[in-house]
């Protein structure tokens, strides 16, 4: 299991199975960068059998694009026809509260003001 958290830069329509089964595939834009200096993207995607099926309608309501997110997630690779394929499978999607911005720091030094307590024990 990885974990990774970035904000959604976009969300795919939802593909429907014959078996009832559904997946979306969505893309997060980490805080890391790559060699050049921009911003990792990765693509995920997000599966969930007939009997799951809440956990994509749980993800549509809760997260938009824009929305910060943490992901669990696999990696799982497979060959095909003698070519290797790497997919990250979303597990688990926690949407991450927006912190409230830091109030400047105050200074309520006065110098003209004699300091209490501080003076040294000589």
């Amino acid at each position: 299991m990885s974990k990774a958290t970035g904000k959604i830069t976009h969300i795919s329509n939802v593909q429907e199975f014959d078996s009832g089964a559904k997946k979306l595939q969505f893309v997060i834009e980490t805080t890391e960068t790559d060699y050049n200096g921009n911003p990792k993207l990765l693509a995920f995607d997000f599966f969930a059998g007939a009997s799951k099926l809440e956990k994509i309608e749980k993800f549509e309501r809760f997260n938009k694009v824009g929305s910060s997110v943490e992901v669990d997630f696999d990696i799982d690779c497979r060959e095909y026809k003698g070519k290797y394929y790497t997919n990250l499978s979303a597990w688990k999607v926690f949407g991450l509260a927006k912190s409230a911005p830091t109030p400047p720091p105050t200074n309520d030094y006065n110098p003209d003001e004699p300091d209490e307590g501080d003076d040294p024990p000589f």
